[in-house]
């Protein structure tokens, strides 16, 4: 197309940022979930932009540039754009803390910067190869300042934007900025930040109770509410998404930061944990979760023994394949089942002292790991098997295949969950200081375990305990359903806690034989060939002890990686 001028256009960018830098993951997954993250960003903007009229520019990396008032020219392009910043940090904020579960808490801490400016711009399609349109000109830059200017989660307008907005009789809609900002080529700049209101209706920093709402003119005189899903509903003509609403709402408790991140960090956790128990129980052949069939069950342990005692150089897991028996996401955990959850999750997280890297905010970091180690242990992708289930929308495993290669592991929903919920407890009532320290200290918790992997015993014993409360029996009845299936999940949590304690010498020796069995062993030419009869059940069991062996030693190191 020609180039084309336009006297007066809105330019939007906005710009991703996190306060936590350091705690980006490695730089192999790092990517895929930046794309995963920026793809369901832009196509959330990219439908609020198409229901509101405002023309998508272009992405360049982390920056999405929007404009209005073109292809075509209209008069309120500022009260549009100015809507449209604010529906995209609202769901901005949506979008990051439900991505949480799949990419780890610390994707809520991701901000965006907003910064918009009014004006001339040089508009067409410059030609040659991946030809595509562009926007030049002083508001292009001047905008880009705005953003650049910017504090995270905050929009920032320039002058000639607030005259435009004021011109519309919105003059409430935006507030000075108390210092001045200096642009290259331009000096001082006063320029304003948007007034938002808050889900809480605090009016510093305010984040939009309405600012989830977008608003557009429609054909037949109403106007058209965006709500957070990208759907429309009609309101009145009357009806202003531009009122603030302080009156009652002001008054409720505003939350901290570390409010606001202890609370996201259970959500987390719990729903991490409720995709494992929907596995657990989508194996099972009848669905239904009776606590019933569980109260008897119970660990065989002598009251004065230690938890220590009960470490094991092998861990038996299931020897064979298996295969869901419906789709785990087809699974309803029980009403009960999920109160249940939640109330020990946040009973857990209560008995986590802050101390660094001992804290309930560090043990979410481990579980965060442990699921992404987890994920790449038991799903490689060259494994997919579509033909084995009726649901073509369903893919499953190549059973047999995938279980060799894992150890096994991921033909049990079991061990992963022990993973996790190890990863969960392995330092509640943590003190803070190392095992050596209490022992020195001749304190009463290192006495009782009789200086020995101290903190680690103690925090499988408060995990461990609350979890057999008569309040849990229909989250227990979830996790196991048998005698078979508690004791191997007892055995999984025991060693993966107990495995976190690297500094002890009498467990550091078991660790180290184990490994030289597992890796180093050589297996005569009887046990090479196998053969049938009583003597080749028997190789077959040293067989598949050895692969026991090997999982047990990856599911420790998991934890210790992790």
């Amino acid at each position: 197309m020609p180039w084309r001028q336009r006297p007066e256009v809105p330019n939007l960018l906005h710009d991703l940022t996190t306060t936590r830098p350091s705690l980006v993951p490695p730089v192999t997954d790092a990517w895929i979930d930046i794309h995963r993250l920026l793809e369901t960003l832009y196509s959330t903007f990219d439908r609020s932009a198409k229901a509101l009229g405002v023309f998508k520019v272009e992405t360049i990396g982390d920056c999405y540039v929007a404009a209005c008032g073109l292809p075509e020219p209209r008069d309120d392009h500022s009260v549009v754009i100015f809507r449209f910043a604010r529906h995209c940090l609202a769901k901005m904020r949506n979008l990051v803390t439900k991505l949480a579960a799949k990419l780890g808490p610390d994707t809520a801490d991701l901000k965006m910067r907003f910064g918009i400016h009014s004006g001339p711009v040089t508009a067409g399609v410059l030609r040659g190869e991946k030809s595509r349109f562009q926007l030049f000109g002083d508001t292009v830059n001047t905008a880009s300042r705005m953003e650049s200017s910017g504090i995270p989660n905050k929009i920032h307008l320039s002058e000639q934007i607030a005259k435009e907005l004021q011109r519309h009789g919105k003059e409430h809609w935006y507030e000075p900025r108390d210092d001045k900002i200096v642009a290259k080529g331009k000096g001082q700049l006063q320029t304003y930040w948007a007034v938002l209101v808050s889900p809480a209706g605090s009016t510093s920093g305010r984040l939009e109770s309405q600012a989830s709402i977008g608003t557009q003119r429609m054909d037949d005189g109403k106007r058209s509410s965006i709500d957070t899903d990208g759907s429309s509903i009609s309101t009145p003509e009357g009806g202003h998404d531009d009122q603030a609403h302080p009156s009652n709402s002001a008054q409720r408790h505003q939350p901290s930061k570390t409010e606001f991140e202890f609370e996201h960090h259970i959500n987390w956790n719990i729903e991490t944990i409720q995709l494992l128990l929907k596995k657990i129980i989508a194996m099972r052949t009848d669905s239904s979760v009776d606590p019933r069939s569980v109260r008897s069950l119970s660990i065989s342990r002598d009251d004065d023994a230690m938890v220590l005692e009960e470490v094991k150089e092998i861990i038996r897991l299931p020897n064979k394949t298996s295969r869901y028996k419906r789709n785990p996401d087809d699974v309803e955990l029980p009403a009960k089942a999920q109160q249940e959850l939640r109330n020990y999750v946040q009973t857990i997280a209560s008995m986590y002292h802050n101390n660094p890297f001992h804290s309930f905010g560090h043990a979410s970091h481990v579980v965060q790991s442990t699921r992404k180690l987890l994920s790449r242990i038991v799903s490689p992708k060259q494994m997919w098997d579509t033909a084995s289930n009726s649901d073509p929308g369903y893919q499953q495993y190549n059973e047999k295949e995938l279980h060799d290669y894992t150890f096994g592991i991921t033909s049990d929903p079991i061990t992963q969950f022990a993973c996790i919920f190890a990863a969960l407890i392995h330092d509640v009532d943590h003190p803070g200081v190392p095992n050596a320290v209490l022992v020195a200290e001749k304190s009463e918790v290192a006495l009782y375990y009789e200086n020995k992997t101290v903190a680690e015993q103690n925090s499988i014993d408060l995990g461990w305990n609350l979890l057999f409360e008569p309040r849990y029996e229909n989250l227990r009845a979830c996790i196991y359903s048998n005698q078979k299936e508690l004791d191997r999940f007892r055995q999984l949590v025991v060693n993966s806690v107990i495995a976190t304690d690297i500094m002890d010498q009498d467990l550091k020796q078991l660790r180290n034989a184990r490994w030289e069995k597992a890796f180093f062993g050589h297996e005569d030419e009887h046990t090479q060939s196998i053969g049938t009869g009583p003597l080749a059940l028997g190789r077959a069991q040293e067989r598949q002890m050895q692969v026991d062996r090997k999982a047990t030693i990856v599911i420790e190191h998991l934890i210790q990686a992790s």
